[in-house]
């Protein structure tokens, strides 16, 4: 992944996407005005270190993407065949 997010290269997708996700968040239908942006931030906060989350859209979350790195996530941002898109995302576990 580069400074933005975007996968400059094919990955080798990483181990903790081997996990079940911890939390699922589907916002297929969200709609402009909607609070599916706080729900996606609040989830992200709440989401403990080595812990998943699973983000579910109709649109590519391109706008997440430095947000993530900023935070402390890792990310996986995949097409799906009926052309949705699922974002897992995994918080680093903090360095002491």
């Amino acid at each position: 992944m580069d400074k933005t997010g975007a996968l400059s290269e094919p990955q080798q997708r990483p181990a903790w996407l081997k996990n079940t996700p911890d939390v699922e968040l589907d916002i297929m239908d969200a709609v402009a005005g909607d609070s599916f942006f706080l729900a996606i931030i609040k989830g992200m906060y709440e989401l403990a270190p080595g812990r998943v989350m699973r983000i579910r859209t109709d649109f590519e979350p391109t706008l997440l993407y430095s947000i993530l790195l900023e935070s402390g996530f890792e990310f996986w941002p995949e097409r799906g065949e009926n052309g949705d898109w699922n974002l897992q995302l995994c918080r680093r576990p903090r360095a002491y």
